[in-house]
């Protein structure tokens, strides 16, 4: 069960509302098995995952 974040611009906080957007310049990976929390990026150590990730990612978002 992994969750990935791929590197996107604009604020990782939003202040007014008190939300963390999610949003950082480098991609970002979780193992939700290990991770609930996702406290530990995993996106330096798996680059084979997060290039697996970004091209199911761009599969999804081709058929929008």
């Amino acid at each position: 069960n992994w969750v990935f974040l791929p590197a996107l611009d604009g604020p990782r906080y939003f202040d007014s509302v008190g939300t963390d957007t999610g949003n950082s310049h480098w991609d970002q990976l979780y193992d939700l098995d290990a991770d609930i929390s996702q406290q530990r990026n995993r996106a330096q150590d798996m680059p084979e995952k997060v290039a697996e990730m970004k091209q199911c990612l761009e599969g999804i978002l081709q058929r929008r």
